[in-house]
């Protein structure tokens, strides 16, 4: 809206250049403060992303793989099909890949199929559904206990893990409820702006007869409702809550999740893990008709 004030002033300019010298100026000014606007948005959304990639940095992903015979340690998005890989504990496995050999290797399946308790993984297997094999080991999953050699199957997006991934890619985002909210308020100030700006610019042309007085008096009015301040406003409110959060060790990567976060009025997950530490913690006894505090 603001930017389109701001065109219409330089429209003005052109029409009659003596008399509407002052355009110049506020043309500028409003097309000005449209994109400082966009641009506190842009790099306070910026600083979070930069902030999540920061920490992931911190934790280098590195892998280690069977080559010309040697144990080499490399960047876990340099691993190609047909490596052999070495598997122990802590390591995130970064592939698909078929275990050929074991020492009590388990895994942690939670991030991908929700199991909550570590799977054992062998050359054995008797599973007919993929995911149940307990021979393969997926990418994102994490080894728990013991060590293994494993042969890399499929890759980044080939993977069971890239191939949810690119689905969920090609789901469209749905709107906030914030979002939702200022886009009615927006359409509203819109409307009424348009109106009133209308009814005044035929008001001047009725009283004064002069076109470019009345279109820049329909301009002054059109600017008046624009709340030029909000898209700051709500920008800066987010980032306090998302400061807030992240004392509280919660990385917000979108700002507007915030705000989303704080409008969820029920909220369902399948397994444990989901939202928590994968760790089931006993809260409450009921025994003999008694119900006990667990502390």
């Amino acid at each position: 809206m603001l930017i389109a004030a701001g065109i219409l002033e330089y429209i003005l300019l052109g029409i009659d250049y003596k008399n509407n010298k002052a355009n110049i100026y506020m043309g500028a000014i409003l097309i000005v403060v449209a994109f400082i606007n966009a641009a506190v948005e842009w790099w306070q959304q910026r600083k979070s992303e930069n902030t999540l990639a920061a920490l992931l940095k911190m934790i280098p992903a590195k892998t280690h793989v069977i080559r010309d015979r040697k144990l080499e340690s490399i960047q876990s998005a340099d691993v190609v099909a047909g490596d052999v890989l070495f598997l122990r504990m802590g390591d995130k496995i970064p592939a698909d890949c078929y275990v050929f050999s074991s020492s009590d290797l388990k895994v942690d399946n939670s991030s991908l199929t929700g199991e909550s308790e570590p799977q054992e993984r062998g050359a054995g297997n008797s599973m007919r559904n993929p995911l149940e094999a307990t021979n393969l080991a997926f990418n994102g999953t994490l080894a728990v206990s013991g060590e293994a050699y494993a042969i890399v199957v499929r890759t980044g997006d080939n993977t069971v893990l890239g191939q949810i991934a690119g689905l969920t890619a090609g789901e469209e985002k749905a709107k906030s409820p914030l979002n939702h909210e200022i886009s009615i308020f927006v359409r509203i100030i819109a409307s009424v702006a348009i109106f009133t700006a209308a009814v005044f610019f035929i008001a001047g042309m009725a009283l004064y007869k002069d076109f470019p007085f009345a279109i820049n008096f329909a301009i002054g009015t059109f600017v008046a409702w624009v709340p030029e301040g909000l898209p700051a406003t709500v920008t800066m409110l987010l980032t306090i809550a998302a400061k807030r959060m992240a004392a509280e060790n919660v990385l917000v990567k979108d700002l507007q999740g915030v705000e989303t976060l704080g409008a969820i009025t029920l909220l369902a997950t399948d397994k444990t893990g989901t939202l928590t530490r994968n760790q089931m913690t006993v809260c409450n006894v009921w025994t003999n008709g008694i119900m006990y505090a667990a502390t």
